[in-house]
C-alpha cells in the first residue's frame, strides 16, 4: 500500500479563499488566528458527502429553459429544435469482471485509521470556556466540518448554524461557513434556507472560487437562472487581468462551463471542460489529489449520462487505482472512486459485480474506523439492500434496510426521502410478508405523486401497483385487483409510450416483471369466477398478453440501443431517432430532479422551481410525442421493432395456418404458465406447479447429456427419459387437446426452457432396452415429440405476426453465402497456411471418430469460467471443422466455392459488411457466438470473425447485434452453427434471442441455430439434409425440412468407422439429432 502522507501535511488549515499551513493549537485542534479570519480544516483525504449514493438521485444535471407547451400539437421541426444531440467515441475496453479490482484492494494489508481518529477527536471536542466569539466561530466551523467528513450530517448542520451565529456577531469573513451551511441545508431538504444562505454569499468579496461554488450549489438545488447568472459573473471575474495566470482560475472557469452545460443536458459538450479541469491539476497533482479524484469521478458520471458505460467503467477503474496509489485503501478518495465504479457496474446490470464492490466498501468503512451511525455507512447499506432486492434476495435486502431504518428516524427529511421513495424497499417489505408496514408508506407516496407528478406518471402508476401487490399478499384479492387493474395499463403505456418520463433502469425493469407476474397469478386464480365477470376481462387472454410483455423486455433494452445505432444508415431516420432519444434522456434528468424536490417538506419546497420543471417536462414530452409519431408514420418497421406491441390471441389466430398451433410457455418464480392457441377454437391455459428450482434442475440435468464435453462415444451419458417425460407430463400433456391434432407447432418459451429443444420430450413413458444392438440404437424407438409435429421457436409472440406478414422473396436470389473457420491470431494463421501445404487439420477437440466443436473455448479455458478475468478475441480457439460444414451446405445449394464461400482469413467482418447480402437466400455463419461479458468490453451478443491482427482490417472482428441490425438482408435462412444457449448460466439463450431479433430486423425469415456444441459429422448431415429436402421439393416448409432431417438421423444407419467400415454408433441419441432449432417463420 502506498504510504499515507503525514497528518501534518494532509490536514491543512484553510482560510476562506486562501490556504494556511499553520496548525499550532494542541488541545482542541484549532489554529490560533487573528480575530478577523475564520479557518476550517480540510483533510487531505476528503470524503465527499456524495459517497455511497448508488440508488439515490442527484441534483447535478438539469435542462435549459424551454418555452411553455403550446396549445396546438408540436410540429416535427419544432420538436427537433427542443432536443440536442450526443455521440459516443471509441475506447479500449475494460476487463470483463471486477476481480482484478477486488484483488487490488485485498492485496493492501493495512488500513491507516489515523485520519478518521483525528476527525473523531475534533467532532467530539467540547468548546472551551471563556473563549472569544471569533474563536468559537472557528471552533464550531472546524467541528462541523469534521462531523461532515464522518457522515454525521445532523451534527454538521447544527454546528454550521452555530458557527454562522458567531460569525454574525464578529467581523469575520464567513464565506466558507455560508457555502457549507447551504450544502447542509440542501442535504436536509431545507431548500428555502439553502437559497437564503446563498444570497448572502454575494455580499462577500468576489473571487473565481466563490462563483464556482455558487454555480455548483445553485445547480444542485435546481435554481437554473441563478446558476447561469453566477456563471456569467464568474467568467467575467476569471477574465480579469492578473499578475499571473493561475491553474485554479482555468479550473474554476472550466467547472462553471461544464456545470451549466450539464444543466442543459449537454453532457457531450460538457465533457471537454471536465477533462480540461483535470488537466489543470497536472502540475499540482500530488498536492491536491482529492480534487483530482473528485473531478475524475465527475468525468465518470458524465460518461454514464452519455450512455457510454464501458468508457465510464474504464475511467472509474483508472481513477480507483490512482486513488489507492495516493491515499491507500482506507482513504476517502479511494472510497469515492470505488463508489463511482459501483454505480457504473450497477448501471450495466452486473448485479454480482456491484454486490462485490459495495460489500468491499462496507468492509473498508469498517476497517477505517467509521461507526455504524455514519451517514456513509447508512448509504452503503442502503445501496447493498437495493442491489439485493434487485437480485430477488428480499430477506437479505430487508436486513440491510432495517439496520438503516432504525437509525434514520430522527432525520425526518432523509428518512422520508430514503424510505418513502425507495420502491425496492417497499417491494422487499411486501415480499417478506410485511405488507401492512409498507401500506402507510405507499399511501403517503401515492398521494404526493398524484398531486405533484400526475396520475399517469410511471412512478405514480408503479406505487399504485405496489399497493395492489400489498393487498394481494394480505389476502384481499378484491382490493388487489382494483389497484392492479388501474395501474397495469398505465404502467405499460408509460413504459413504452412516447410520454415516458422515468428512467428505464435495470432495477425498475425487474420490479415491473415481479408486478406483472403477481397480477398474472391473481388473474389465473379468478378465471371463471364472478370477480372476473365483474371486471369485464378475459383472464386467460390477459395473462397471455402480459406474459409476452414480460418476455419481450428481457432483451428489448439492448435491442433499442442497437437499433438506434443501426438507424444511422438512413439520415432522416437517424436524425429523428437521435432527437427522440435526446428528449427522453433530458426528461429523465428533469424528472429525477422533480422527484427529489417534491419529497421535501411543504414549507421547504420551491414552488416556482417545481412549476418551471413541470413546464419544461410538458414541452419535452410534447416534443418527444411529435418525434415518435413521425417515426411511426415514416418508418413503421423501425418503430415496431423498438416498441413491439404485445401479441394477442386474435392476432395469433389470424396468422395460424390449418393444423398449426401456437404454444406459449412462461416461467415465473413459483409457477409455469402454458397457453395453447389452435388455428380455430378456444385458447387453453394451464398453470403448472413445476417451476423455479425444480424446473431448473430438470433442464440442467437433461442438458448434461446433451452438452457433456465428451472425448469418446462412451463418454456420452444416457438421456434421462424419465425426467424428460416429467417435463412433458407437467407442461404439455394437460393442454394436449389444444395442439395434439396439429402437424406444426410454434413455440414461445424463455429463460431456462429456452435452453432445451422441446422435440426431445417423449410423449409417453419409455424405458431404454439395455440389450441394444449398437450404441444408442434403442433411442430410435422413443416416441419423441419431434415425431408428432415439426417445431418452430419464436423469441416472442409479438414477432409472430410480423414474420408472417413478410412479402414473398425474390426467387432469383443467389442460393448461398457462408463464413466459417475464422482465424483469431497469427499462430492460427500460420497453422492455416501449413494446412494449405498439405498439413493436417487440428480440431478444437477430437478423440477417435468423435469430434465435438469447442464452442466458446479459449486458450485459458471455457468462457463460462469465472476464473478468467480478462479475455480478448485473440484468445478464442479456432474451429477448423466449420470450414467443411460451410462448404457442404454450399455444395448442396449449388453455390460458387470461390465467390460464395469465405473461410479462414476471408471470414472477416469487413467482408460481411461490404458485400451485398440482400440477394442471398441462405446465409451461414459457422463460428463462436458470444454473449455479453465473454470478452473484455463486449456488452452485446456477437459473432466472432477473423481478428484484425490476421486481416489487417480496421474492424474489431466482432459482428455485434448492433452491426447485424445494420445489415440489409432478404434471406429465407440464416444459419448459426456454433451457438450454445446454455452458455453463461443461461445468458446464451437470451443472446440467441437478441441476435435472432436483430437478424429478423435486418431481413431474414428464419434462423437455424445450434443449442450446444455439435458433433461434426452429424451436424453436417443435419444441416445439409435440411437444404437438400427443400431443394428436392420446393413445397416443403422450413420446419418440415428440419423435422425430416432430424428423423433421418434418428432412423438412419449412424456413424460408420472409415477404417473398419462398421457402424460405431447410432445418431438416435438427441445429442446428435436435436442440437439445431428453427427460430422464426417455419412455413
Amino acid at each position: 500500500m502506498a504510504p499515507l502522507v503525514r497528518i501534518e501535511t494532509e490536514i491543512r488549515a484553510e482560510r476562506f479563499g486562501t490556504l494556511s499551513l499553520e496548525d499550532k493549537h494542541n488541545s482542541e485542534g484549532v489554529s490560533k488566528m487573528g480575530e478577523n479570519q475564520v479557518y476550517l480544516e480540510r483533510p487531505f483525504l476528503k470524503i465527499s458527502p456524495k459517497v455511497f449514493r448508488f440508488a439515490s438521485a442527484t441534483f447535478i444535471m438539469i435542462l435549459a429553459l424551454f418555452p411553455s407547451c403550446a396549445e396546438k400539437r408540436m410540429s416535427v421541426k419544432e420538436a427537433k429544435e427542443v432536443t440536442v444531440s450526443m455521440n459516443g467515441e471509441s475506447f479500449v475496453p475494460p476487463p470483463r469482471h471486477i476481480e482484478d479490482i477486488i484483488n487490488l484492494l485485498d492485496e493492501q494489508k493495512q488500513v491507516d485509521t489515523e485520519v478518521v481518529e483525528r476527525l473523531k477527536a475534533r467532532a467530539d471536542a467540547l468548546p472551551p470556556e471563556n473563549a472569544s466569539i471569533g474563536y468559537l466561530a472557528r471552533f464550531y466551523g472546524r467541528r462541523a466540518f469534521a462531523a461532515w467528513e464522518l457522515g454525521r450530517d445532523k451534527q454538521a448542520l447544527e454546528d454550521y448554524r452555530v458557527a454562522l451565529q458567531y460569525v454574525e456577531k464578529s467581523s469575520l469573513n464567513g464565506r466558507k461557513i455560508l457555502l457549507r451551511l447551504a450544502k447542509s441545508e440542501k442535504k436536509f431538504g431545507n431548500f428555502r434556507r439553502a437559497l437564503d444562505v446563498l444570497e448572502r454569499m454575494r455580499e462577500d468579496s468576489k473571487n473565481t472560487g466563490m462563483f464556482n461554488n455558487l454555480v455548483s450549489v445553485y445547480a444542485k438545488i435546481g435554481d437554473i437562472e441563478n446558476a447561469k447568472k453566477a456563471k456569467t459573473e464568474g467568467l467575467i471575474e476569471c477574465k480579469k487581468p492578473r499578475k499571473r495566470s493561475k491553474p485554479s482560475t482555468i479550473q474554476h472557469a472550466s467547472d462553471m462551463e461544464a456545470t451549466v452545460l450539464e444543466l442543459d443536458g449537454r453532457w457531450k459538450d460538457a465533457e471537454p471542460y471536465v477533462r480540461k479541469s483535470i488537466d489543470t491539476f497536472s502540475s499540482r497533482r500530488k498536492y491536491r489529489p482529492t480534487e483530482v479524484i473528485g473531478h475524475r469521478v465527475w468525468l465518470v458520471n458524465n460518461l454514464v449520462s452519455q450512455g457510454r458505460l464501458l468508457e465510464a467503467e474504464l475511467e472509474a477503474r483508472q481513477t480507483l487505482k490512482e486513488a489507492v496509489q495516493y491515499g491507500g485503501i482506507g482513504s476517502n478518495m479511494t472510497l469515492k472512486a470505488l463508489d463511482a465504479l459501483g454505480k457504473v457496474v450497477l448501471a450495466q446490470g452486473r448485479l454480482e459485480d456491484a454486490e462485490k464492490l459495495i460489500r468491499t466498501e462496507i468492509r473498508l468503512l469498517e476497517d477505517s474506523g467509521f461507526s455504524d451511525d455514519s451517514h456513509f455507512m447508512d448509504r452503503a447499506r442502503m445501496s447493498l439492500g437495493h442491489i439485493l432486492a434487485t437480485e430477488g434476495e428480499f430477506g437479505q435486502a430487508m436486513e440491510q434496510y432495517d439496520i438503516v431504518w432504525e437509525k434514520m428516524r430522527e432525520n425526518q427529511h432523509i428518512y422520508d426521502r430514503w424510505f418513502g421513495k425507495k420502491q425496492n424497499m417497499m417491494l422487499s417489505l411486501i415480499m417478506m410478508g410485511r405488507a401492512k408496514e409498507a401500506l402507510p408508506w405507499l399511501s403517503k407516496a401515492l398521494k404526493k405523486y398524484e398531486k405533484q407528478l400526475g396520475v399517469e406518471h410511471y412512478r405514480t402508476s408503479e406505487t399504485l401497483a405496489l399497493k395492489g401487490l400489498a393487498y394481494t399478499r394480505m389476502g384481499n384479492q378484491k382490493k388487489g385487483l382494483q389497484y392492479f387493474s388501474k395501474a397495469i395499463p398505465l404502467l405499460l403505456e408509460t413504459d413504452v409510450d412516447e410520454g415516458s418520463a422515468y428512467p428505464k433502469t435495470y432495477p425498475r425493469m425487474k420490479r415491473l416483471k415481479i408486478i406483472l407476474e403477481e397480477y398474472m397469478l391473481l388473474l389465473s386464480k379468478i378465471r371463471g369466477t364472478e370477480m372476473e365477470r365483474a371486471l369485464g376481462i378475459d383472464a386467460v387472454a390477459e395473462t397471455f398478453r402480459l406474459a409476452d410483455v414480460c418476455r419481450s423486455r428481457s432483451v428489448q433494452r439492448a435491442l433499442e440501443a442497437s437499433a438506434a445505432r443501426a438507424s444511422a444508415l438512413d439520415p432522416d431516420l437517424a436524425d429523428l431517432v437521435r432527437k427522440e432519444q435526446d428528449a427522453e434522456k433530458q426528461i429523465d434528468v428533469l424528472q429525477q430532479l422533480l422527484l427529489n424536490l417534491v419529497i421535501a417538506s411543504p414549507e421547504q419546497q420551491l414552488p416556482q422551481v417545481i412549476k418551471d420543471l413541470h413546464a419544461r417536462l410538458e414541452t419535452l414530452a410534447e416534443a418527444r410525442m411529435a418525434l415518435t409519431a413521425e417515426i411511426q408514420r415514416r418508418f413503421p418497421k423501425y418503430s415496431d421493432f423498438v416498441n413491439p406491441k404485445p401479441g394477442t390471441v386474435s392476432i395469433v389466430q389470424s396468422h395460424l395456418r390449418p393444423r398449426e398451433s401456437l404454444i406459449s410457455i412462461y416461467t415465473a418464480k413459483d409457477h409455469t404458465y402454458v397457453w395453447v392457441i389452435p388455428q380455430m377454437g378456444k385458447i387453453q391455459l394451464f398453470v403448472s406447479e413445476l417451476a423455479g428450482e425444480r424446473l431448473d434442475q430438470i433442464v440442467t440435468h437433461l442438458r448434461e447429456a446433451l452438452d457433456p464435453n465428451p472425448q469418446t462415444f462412451g463418454d456420452i451419458p444416457d438421456f434421462d427419459l424419465v425426467q424428460a417425460y416429467e417435463l412433458y407430463e407437467k407442461l404439455l400433456k394437460p393442454v394436449e387437446k389444444g395442439w395434439y391434432e396439429a402437424d406444426d407447432l410454434v413455440v414461445v418459451a424463455h429463460e431456462v426452457l429456452g435452453q432445451l429443444p422441446l422435440g426431445v420430450l417423449p410423449t409417453v413413458p419409455y424405458r431404454l432396452d439395455e440389450k441394444e444392438d449398437e450404441l444408442f440404437s434403442d433411442y430410435r424407438k422413443v416416441p419423441w415429440l419431434i415425431r408428432k409435429a415439426s417445431i418452430t421457436r419464436l423469441p416472442s409472440v409479438s414477432s409472430f405476426a410480423t414474420l408472417r406478414a413478410l412479402h414473398e422473396a425474390d426467387p432469383k436470389r443467389k442460393p448461398f453465402v457462408g463464413f466459417g473457420d475464422p482465424l483469431f491470431n497469427r499462430s492460427q494463421l500460420a497453422q492455416a497456411e501449413r494446412e494449405k501445404s498439405g498439413g493436417t487439420v487440428e480440431l478444437a477437440r477430437r478423440s477417435g471418430n468423435l469430434h465435438i466443436r469447442g464452442v466458446r473455448v479459449t486458450g485459458k479455458g471455457n468462457l463460462d469460467s469465472k476464473k478468467i478475468v480478462s479475455s480478448q478475441l485473440g484468445h478464442l480457439n479456432r474451429l477448423p471443422d466449420t470450414a467443411e460444414e460451410i462448404k457442404s451446405i454450399g455444395r448442396t445449394l449449388g453455390a460458387d466455392p470461390v465467390r460464395d464461400v469465405f473461410l479462414g482469413k476471408r471470414a472477416c467482418e469487413s467482408q460481411v459488411k461490404t458485400m451485398d447480402l440482400s440477394n442471398r437466400r441462405v446465409i451461414g455463419f459457422a463460428t463462436h457466438a458470444l454473449v455479453p461479458g465473454d470478452l473484455d468490453g463486449l456488452h452485446q451478443p456477437a459473432l466472432a470473425l477473423s481478428s484484425p491482427t490476421v486481416t489487417g482490417d480496421k474492424d474489431d472482428g466482432l459482428l455485434t447485434m448492433g452491426e447485424v441490425l445494420k445489415l440489409r438482408l432478404n434471406a429465407d435462412w440464416v444459419v448459426l452453427s456454433a451457438c450454445n444457449t446454455g452458455a453463461a448460466d443461461g445468458a446464451g439463450a437470451e443472446a440467441v434471442s437478441g441476435l435472432g431479433r436483430a437478424f429478423f430486423y435486418a431481413g431474414t425469415r428464419a434462423i437455424l441455430v445450434s443449442m450446444w456444441p455439435v458433433e461434426t459429422t452429424s451436424a453436417r448431415k443435419l444441416t445439409t439434409g435440411v437444404f437438400r429436402y427443400q431443394k428436392k421439393d420446393g413445397s416443403v416448409s422450413r420446419a418440415r425440412a428440419l423435422q425430416k432431417s432430424m428423423l433421418a438421423l434418428i432412423n438412419g444407419p449412424g456413424l460408420k468407422d472409415k477404417v473398419t467400415d462398421k457402424i460405431v454408433a447410432s445418431y438416435a441419441h438427441p445429442i446428435f439429432w436435436a442440437p439445431f432449432i428453427l427460430v422464426g417463420d417455419g412455413q
